[in-house]
């Protein structure tokens, strides 16, 4: 994880220093971390306003997955507000970090399933507690029907269930130009939420497969529409959802 932090510690010095050549508020970097034509790129970044107070920056290897997602409160990217996530090689969350109107709260380590191992809370700057676990780690490619649903319980689905969620994905899922052009294929997992009345929000990367599979995913994910929530002795809840999209050709 130490030069994947570093690689990313000399992207943000080059936004900052550098007039980078940027297309569609993505930003190019050569294998040295310096502004270059997309030809040349071996990193990206993006910036995308996710709300009136919330502006994310994304870092990708060029042809790779996520590096890391930052959260900021301003657009000038000078107050951490949210989750910092870092992503190991294989596009896997890696740690965590929690800012709150500047502040650092704490950082979680995860596991390849995504269970957290350890646990630093901060408090003015400085570590007031760590704590540390170990969970079984779950294969992140696995669909919601392989994880385990106690008595009782109900997970949530696409409205129709699975075939319609494979029609629905037949009709609308795109392979992205670049992912042709570069022979690129993979499996990316979003992370999301799904209120009790169906709603389907806060969409995060889970494992990252490479930028234009990344942003393919969220796309056919956030215009799906309605799910069926999931429930708790017949009731409606809100639930997590891991959602596998693979793009194979």
């Amino acid at each position: 994880m130490k030069h994947i932090i570093t690689a990313v510690m000399l992207l943000l010095l080059c936004v900052t220093k550098s007039s980078a050549q940027t297309k569609d508020n993505i930003t190019f970097y050569d294998i040295n971390q310096d502004p270059c034509s997309e030809k040349n790129a071996t990193f990206l970044s993006e910036i995308e306003k996710m709300g009136d107070s919330l502006w994310q920056m994304h870092y990708y290897y060029y042809r790779g997955p996520r590096i890391l997602t930052e959260s900021y409160k301003d657009e000038a990217r000078s107050i951490p507000d949210g989750r910092f996530i870092y992503y190991n090689l294989h596009g896997e969350r890696d740690s965590i970090q929690l800012y709150t109107n500047g502040e650092l709260d704490s950082c979680i380590f995860l596991n390849p399933g995504g269970k957290w191992t350890s646990r630093t809370i901060y408090l003015n700057g400085n570590i007031i507690r760590t704590d540390t676990a170990w969970r079984k780690p779950i294969d992140s490619t696995k669909t919601n029907k392989d994880i385990a649903i106690t008595p009782g319980e109900k997970d949530s689905e696409f409205s129709g269930g699975r075939s319609a969620w494979a029609k629905y994905l037949n009709k609308n899922i795109e392979y992205p130009d670049k992912a042709v052009k570069y022979l690129l294929k993979g499996t990316v997992v979003v992370q999301f939420l799904i209120d009790k009345n169906g709603e389907a929000y806060d969409f995060e990367i889970f494992r990252s497969a490479n930028y234009w599979m990344d942003k393919e995913a969220l796309r056919v994910l956030k215009k799906s529409g309605k799910w069926t929530p999931a429930e708790k002795d017949g009731v409606p809840v809100k639930s997590y959802k891991l959602q596998p999209i693979t793009f194979r050709y």
